[in-house]
């Protein structure tokens, strides 16, 4: 029994058209995953830009949350920086709780709640100098 191999033009047409398919079939598929990524990052609140010329305080955060997101607590004599959900020790400020004035000791025992990043990055800065 024999076998005939096919032309060598058909060979080099299914070869093409094959790559043609193949082309086609990625290009279909990046296009759904880019339009599927672009509408989850069109859902997403914007951040607010800032030029140059607006006041350094203005707050970045994309919107004000109704619950904390941090936690500052006294951790070992220092303050500690918790996430306010799952209570895990994210950072310590190294900086003395004893070196502080009696309120924020005392503010700093019960634990202070964080709203937004820059509310955290405020305190911080206050609380180190």
């Amino acid at each position: 029994m024999k076998f005939k191999l096919p032309s060598k033009k058909y060979m080099l047409y299914s070869v093409i058209v094959t790559g043609i398919i193949i082309t086609i079939l990625t290009q279909v598929i990046n296009i759904t995953l880019t339009n599927k990524l672009k509408k989850q990052i069109d859902a997403r609140p914007a951040f607010v830009i800032q030029s140059a010329s607006e006041s350094v305080d203005q707050e970045f955060d994309i919107a004000i949350q109704d619950r904390a997101m941090y936690r500052l607590c006294e951790c070992g004599g220092k303050i500690g920086i918790y996430d306010a959900e799952s209570e895990i020790l994210i950072d310590i400020i190294d900086v003395f709780v004893s070196s502080l004035p009696r309120g924020d000791r005392q503010a700093l025992k019960q634990g202070i709640d964080v709203f937004t990043f820059s509310e955290l990055a405020k305190l911080i800065d206050d609380f180190s100098t």
